[in-house]
């Protein structure tokens, strides 16, 4: 299968995701990140099954950037508060690109039945004048 299809196929995916568990992500109030390249940020999660669940990621720079990482840490609610996920594998996923405009991945995550997840999204580009890094939240699942 070539790349072009490959594209289709995941942006008709996103669609779907999209539309079936329909949220905007929010960034981070911390006085400390500063929002600057990142333009567009879609996060779409699915929970596939009582133990595993999906999500896709899919940022648009304002501009080129010389390097791009988005880390994808799983977290589960406990009480009132959302904290690293526990008992299962993996809880961090992470996916780099280099000299981009965009930054898209498709990740699945182990899970367990009875258990409230979100995706807790950070994204770090750098380019000529700095490095900067937002942070974003996925809806629960």
């Amino acid at each position: 299968m070539n790349s072009v299809n490959k594209k289709v196929i995941a942006i008709a995916l996103v669609l779907v995701m999209i539309l079936g568990s329909f949220s905007l992500a929010f960034a981070s109030e911390s006085p400390d990140i500063t929002p600057y390249n990142t333009g567009i940020v879609s996060i779409a999660v699915e929970r596939l099954s009582n133990t595993s669940g999906e999500s896709i990621v899919d940022c648009m720079f304002n501009a080129a950037v010389s390097s791009a990482t988005c880390t994808m840490l799983l977290q589960e609610k406990s009480g009132t508060s959302w904290v690293t996920a526990t008992g299962v594998s993996p809880t961090t996923q992470t996916v780099s690109n280099d000299t981009s405009v965009s930054l898209y991945t498709v990740n699945r995550w182990n899970l367990t039945a009875g258990k409230n997840y979100r995706i807790k999204v950070t994204i770090k580009d750098t380019t000529n004048t700095g490095t900067y890094t937002n942070v974003y939240y996925s809806p629960s699942f």
